[in-house]
């Protein structure tokens, strides 16, 4: 058997070697997490951009379609009124006048009450 012995200052040399050789594999640890990390954080806003991006053109399609819809009605409104038009100029009917209606005053009724007798009289 060798008889090998270390002395202090040698053990003192080789710990301070093995905590420099540790953080040093730590330190990349550390700065390969932490652009991990940072490619994740990019990914997610990117995935979050597409999604905004995607509710805005279906929000976008959704107006064009209400749109279009109404327009479409409205079209088909002016339509009807036109081909209406068209059948009473075509048949000459006359639309009945509106009946003139008299306005009436309001009636004002006073009464009076002795024992079982009702007096009343109207204006």
């Amino acid at each position: 058997m060798s008889d090998t012995r270390i002395t202090y200052g040698d053990a003192n040399k080789r710990w301070a070697a093995a905590r420099d050789d540790l953080a040093t594999n730590l330190t990349t640890i550390v700065q390969a997490y932490k652009k991990e990390i940072e490619a994740q954080q990019v990914k997610a806003a990117e995935l979050q951009s597409q999604a905004a991006a995607q509710r805005a053109q279906a929000a976008n399609q959704k107006r064009q379609a209400v749109a279009q819809e109404e327009a479409q009605q409205e079209a088909q409104r002016e339509q009807r009124t036109q081909m209406m038009l068209n059948y009473l100029r075509a048949n000459r009917v006359q639309l009945a006048p509106q009946p003139n209606l008299q306005i009436r005053r309001p009636v004002t009724s006073i009464c009076v009450i002795n024992g079982n007798q009702a007096n009343c009289t109207t204006n």
